[in-house]
């Protein structure tokens, strides 16, 4: 998010983090000017940095007992993060709605070694790990959760080696064995789902619409514009429908970028789910779909009856892949 130098915001005080109640290094910092709708950059020794509007700088809404047992999910979503992303109520509303969704046993296991081996620089590297600040790297509940992890992957596994994780700080490194481990891992976790529509703002219902839909049924839906990436956007695209489950692609629009996408998802075996607009299914619409396509299975859907249309993707998904690894409906 681009604005002017990041200045002290100087009514604030040092606050908690909204997150995760940790004590921050320094004041919410404000980076751009607008009203209400002023940005501040949070820096949280636990979360990383992530930005807040000016009007919720200290996310009460946040505080909703339905809401407030699931916030370290957004303190991983922040820490994962290339770059800060926008905390605020849509956040709080997807959080409400279970996206985005814990992740399985078997995953936190992938995220803690991946973490591990990205800070080692060679073989038998020691890793400096906070037990209490370094949760969410493996997207874990708590510092509790995240010991008994490491615990588990070390004694149990084999896969890491440590001398006590009884301190404050402890020095991490990946056995051979969890070296080999990682190695052997398959690149896709059977979870993701990329999506492939337009980029447009019109379509932003229907974007939310699908993406309810994909966690609905267990999976993780991913738009490249949702990601954080450096290099090509093509590169990036061809990377994520690689190691995607199936595709959902929308062919509203009728952008070449989304043919081609779905294309290259079938070229290599990776099955895709079609949708469109209702309209684009008639022939003599100037937004008509190729008539290369026509014969494929397309779930239409209105503006009006987006729910609907929801819920029709969703069970096509149950009824062609099954549940996914994510928290059932």
């Amino acid at each position: 998010m681009r604005g002017r130098e990041p200045r002290a915001y100087s009514p604030f005080m040092p606050i908690p983090c909204p997150l995760c109640d940790h004590e921050p290094p320094s004041n919410p910092r404000l980076t751009e000017r607008n009203g209400e709708n002023d940005v501040h950059l949070f820096t949280c020794m636990v979360c990383g940095r992530f930005f807040v509007h000016g009007s919720d700088v200290t996310l009460k809404t946040f505080e909703d007992p339905e809401v407030k047992p699931r916030r370290y999910l957004l303190s991983a979503l922040t820490r994962s993060a290339a770059e800060p992303i926008l905390v605020d109520k849509k956040r709080r509303d997807d959080l409400r709605a279970g996206i985005p969704r814990d992740k399985t046993v078997v995953e936190k296991i992938e995220l803690a070694i991946k973490w591990l081996a990205a800070r080692s620089n060679e073989l038998g590297d020691d890793v400096r790990v906070v037990l209490d600040r370094d949760y969410p790297a493996a997207w874990c509940k708590s510092p509790q959760e995240w010991t008994t992890l490491l615990h588990h992957l070390g004694e149990d596994l084999g896969l890491l080696r440590f001398d006590s994780l009884m301190s404050p700080e402890a020095a991490v490194s990946l056995t051979m064995t969890g070296w080999k481990w990682l190695q052997e891992q398959p690149k896709a976790s059977g979870s993701k789902v990329f999506i492939a529509m337009a980029f447009d703002t019109s379509l932003e219902s229907v974007k939310s619409a699908i993406v309810t839909a994909i966690s609905e049924a267990g999976y993780d839906p991913i738009r490249v514009d949702d990601d954080h990436y450096v290099g090509g956007i093509m590169d990036r695209i061809i990377a994520l429908i690689r190691e995607s489950k199936f595709v959902v692609a929308d062919f509203t629009r009728n952008r070449g970028g989304v043919y081609y996408e779905a294309a290259f998802a079938a070229g290599r075996d990776i099955p895709v789910v079609h949708v469109c607009a209702a309209d684009c299914l008639n022939a003599e619409s100037d937004d008509a779909i190729h008539f290369d396509v026509k014969h494929l299975n397309f779930i239409p859907w209105t503006s009006d009856a987006l729910r609907a249309f929801t819920d029709r993707l969703r069970d096509r998904i149950l009824a062609v892949f099954g549940r996914g690894p994510g928290t059932p409906l």
